[in-house]
């Protein structure tokens, strides 16, 4: 079995070049000099030799997701977060993205972005301050301006917001009369979020019945809020987000890698159709992320913590209870049909659809993402793994693009 020292030096000495092409490894060879067993060791380390001829810093920036289930995150508590969050801020993370749950263990000990986020405004110096993501229409456009402004003062102007709609009923027991029309209730409320953010007033009816005008205060330090919008399954969703020029927050949750490049030409494309320039947007997929030196030691770590986590996601795996064979309702599944569901999902998510492994195992999905459009991964590491293994798989990530020689 080749090492990949030595098989560069041999294809170095055979007059074989190799390049990167839309994330897929090129071969150009003098003829007869790609012996059949050179072509066994390419096929072999593909990953490896992806991984060296693509640095990472030039695939794309890598930041930070938390979306625990409450009982983890309650025995972590917050302090372990922000200690995580001021490494990765040392580290060269480039933002750090904190939910907006409620009433439901998944995602469960983050209510409020916005005061988390106050929190990590005072521990951190270069991190951007995300929302991942503001429920919209449960709120009040003008306490999210207000909010946030304090937010991006304390943080000298790090502030960036994903908005979405929220999906689960439950969560409307605090607005329940914006439910059904909770798409464009979302909408409204961004451009005047957007409004307020620049300063313009809004004319309102205050307690005597009077109408005023008002502006918030403070004013941010940002003339512009950078503003993102969370999509995953509706094609139609990633088109509306580039008609209004918002950047995109998407995973992998229930979708392939070949979906979502389909899905973002429809989001660039529409860009470009409302007047902005489709490069002056990001896109960021969230990834389940642990990595390790070594691969078999990586999987027996990630295993049980991650098939924990995906049996409280069960009611979004819809695809994946296809592809298993199985109905679409997780309620009615016997205890013998879930664990056959998280086996699959888990060998699903570690093979494809996650950074858990190695930099070498890694490198050919973060090279089809960037294929596909992705700008930036964001690194959801509080689905098990002690603190002090995200730090460790953490630094790993960092070394990778922070050191690519």
């Amino acid at each position: 079995m080749w090492l990949l020292p030595d098989l560069l030096q041999a294809l170095q000495i055979a007059q074989i070049h190799l390049s990167v092409q839309g994330g897929e490894l090129h071969v150009r060879a003098p003829r007869g000099a790609l012996t059949p067993e050179l072509q066994r060791g390419i096929r072999d380390m593909r990953g490896e030799l992806l991984a060296h001829l693509m640095p990472l810093e030039k695939i794309t920036k890598f930041s930070l997701f938390f979306f625990g289930k409450a009982d983890y995150a309650q025995a972590q508590g917050y302090e372990s977060l922000i200690q995580i969050a001021k490494q990765a801020d040392q580290w060269g993370y480039a933002g750090i993205w904190t939910p907006e749950r409620h009433f439901d263990s998944l995602g469960g000990f983050f209510p409020s972005p916005a005061v988390l986020a106050a929190a990590l405004a005072r521990e951190t110096k270069q991190l951007k301050l995300r929302a991942g993501s503001v429920v919209l229409p449960l709120h009040n456009p003008i306490r999210v301006s207000e909010d946030w402004a304090v937010v991006d003062h304390l943080s000298g102007g790090r502030v960036e917001l994903s908005f979405a709609t929220g999906w689960h009923s439950h969560d409307f027991a605090l607005a329940p009369e914006h439910y059904a029309d909770r798409h464009a209730h979302m909408y409204k409320n961004i451009e005047a979020v957007r409004a307020l953010w620049r300063g313009e007033k809004r004319e309102l009816r205050e307690g005597s019945g009077s109408t005023i005008a008002i502006q918030t205060h403070p004013r941010p330090v940002q003339t512009e809020l950078p503003i993102w919008i969370t999509a995953i399954g509706n094609p139609e969703s990633y088109q509306k987000i580039g008609s209004v020029g918002a950047h995109l927050l998407t995973c992998l949750l229930d979708q392939e890698v070949e979906e979502l490049s389909a899905k973002l030409k429809l989001y660039r494309q529409a860009l470009a159709e409302a007047g902005h320039d489709p490069a002056q947007f990001q896109v960021c997929v969230f990834l389940h992320t642990f990595l390790g030196r070594d691969l078999a030691t990586v999987r027996a770590t990630v295993a049980e913590p991650l098939k924990d986590y995906l049996r409280s996601t069960l009611h979004l795996l819809g695809k994946l209870s296809q592809s298993a064979g199985l109905e679409l309702n997780p309620e009615a599944f016997s205890a013998e049909d879930t664990e056959t569901l998280l086996e699959f999902a888990f060998e699903r998510y570690f093979s494809r659809r996650s950074l858990m492994g190695t930099p070498e195992s890694v490198a050919p999905l973060l090279q089809a993402l960037k294929a596909a459009g992705v700008n930036e991964i964001a690194c959801l590491v509080d689905f098990g793994p002690s603190p002090e293994a995200i730090l460790g798989s953490l630094e790993i990530l960092a070394g990778m693009f922070s050191n690519p020689d």
